[in-house]
């Protein structure tokens, strides 16, 4: 009977989850017509600024070019640090790398180029150092 009741602590019944379903189906357009108001005129904004167009590709925003020379951060391996609205953390960076791991075979541009083999050098020196 303990085992029974610590199992139903981990995995709430069914009906419960089903309530919970339904009331985010209603809560939801509910929570988005009083907040996304306040935030259009930012995210207009947002994609007017940080849209390109790519000829076989189409629109697309230009932080996904890895461009590394107007939005890159030195504090996580890129050459230079790009412009002030740069993604925060590294996410371009750390993006790039997750994508590079994920498809092999990608061939970056130029800078990610750079970036990939600056990250291979300092992977190389952690290595060394680990192993004396």
């Amino acid at each position: 009977m303990v085992i029974r009741n610590e199992v139903l602590e981990l995995f709430p019944v069914k009906t419960t989850l089903f309530g919970l379903e339904l009331l985010s189906v209603i809560m939801t357009p509910i929570v988005l017509c009083f907040s996304m108001p306040n935030c259009v005129p930012n995210l207009l904004e947002f994609i007017s600024k940080h849209t390109v167009y790519i000829e076989g590709v189409g629109d697309v925003c230009d932080y996904a070019c890895f461009d590394f020379t107007a939005y890159g951060d030195t504090r996580f391996g890129a050459e230079n640090d790009g412009k002030a609205d740069r993604p925060n953390d590294g996410k371009m960076e750390k993006s790039c790398l997750n994508f590079h791991i994920a498809h092999p075979q990608w061939d970056a541009n130029k800078n990610g180029q750079t970036f990939l083999k600056r990250i291979e050098v300092n992977y190389a020196h952690i290595l060394l150092f680990r192993s004396l």
